[in-house]
């Protein structure tokens, strides 16, 4: 190696390895400032240095579409995430309030709302803004559960607020006896929002995984005690291959057949412990937007 490749790579090392300044390289060296930055400008002309810029969005990007075609649903991504949980929840709600209000701003649609912390939470950070002809609605009946993510009415009443939508409450328990049950669905309040459910627009849902579906256990149909079940989707349970092993017969609440039959069924979901019910909801055929944050994603992207 010839001297000016050697001094070239000494000085290369010292810059881009050792993190000294280019003044300090000259004094360390015996040179001018100006000669080291000559030299820093030959290393990269000459291949010595190589130097790559990675645009986060790009990368996001990249990384949205790579696995909108491995999950066969779209993804949307929210940016800035490590492996801490408020970090990853603050930059899935982010991106799931963008979404919506891009999507809503339009006015004229139906939109049902399920239940849950991540929904309560995207609901609770959307930024007001004015829409013409939208209606919400609840996808699962009221509940008398202590914990207010499970308030259908309320996270309606939140939603309609946040948007001027007009807002339409189920007037009915989620949990009842088959008795009661059948008496129910013949109102004609059940009627209406059965009505709204089979012509959803946007169906906003969160992804459960076996600890949440455990917690809710007493809304469940009685056989899901037996079943192997990763995770639910407004209350229908479904197995590692996305089959879904209960209709929910049992409760009041959005079939899954009008799940799928929305126009667009957004889930938000994040977290080590949603991952696999996450790659499993997709086999389901019910979503067709999937909202997480960057390193979940990269969680997901990993497996499959």
């Amino acid at each position: 190696m010839d001297k000016l490749k050697q001094r070239v790579l000494e000085v290369a090392i010292l810059y881009y390895q050792e993190n000294l300044t280019q003044q300090v390289i000259a004094q360390k060296l015996g040179i001018t400032r100006q000669t080291v930055s000559k030299l820093l400008k030959f290393a990269v002309d000459d291949g010595v240095v190589e130097i790559k810029i990675n645009d986060p969005e790009k990368q996001t990007q990249l990384l949205e579409e790579r696995l909108s075609q491995k999950l066969g649903v779209t993804v949307k991504v929210g940016v800035g995430t490590n492996s801490d949980d408020l970090l990853r929840k603050i930059a899935t709600v982010r991106e799931a309030c963008s979404y919506l209000n891009d999507n809503i701003c339009t006015g004229d649609k139906k939109i049902g709302v399920a239940w849950g912390r991540t929904i309560q939470e995207v609901i609770a950070q959307m930024k007001r803004i004015k829409t013409i002809g939208n209606i919400v609605y609840p996808l699962v009946g009221a509940t008398n559960r202590d914990e207010g993510c499970y308030y259908t009415n309320k996270l309606v009443s939140d939603f309609a607020e946040k948007t001027g939508a007009l807002a339409k409450y189920s007037m009915f328990p989620n949990y009842v006896s088959k008795s009661d049950l059948e008496l129910i669905k013949q109102t004609q309040i059940y009627s209406e929002i059965q009505d709204l459910w089979a012509n959803t627009d946007i169906a906003l849902v969160g992804i459960g995984n076996v600890k949440t579906v455990n917690d809710l256990r007493i809304n469940f149909d009685k056989e899901i005690v037996e079943v192997d079940f990763v995770g639910d989707i407004v209350m229908h349970v479904f197995d590692k291959g996305g089959k879904v092993l209960s209709t929910n017969q049992d409760s009041l609440c959005v079939s899954f057949d009008d799940i799928k039959r929305a126009k667009n069924t957004v889930a938000v979901a994040y977290g080590n412990s949603k991952v696999e019910a996450m790659i499993c909801a997709c086999k389901t055929g019910a979503i067709n937007t999937l909202i997480t944050d960057e390193y979940t994603a990269k969680e997901i992207d990993e497996l499959i």
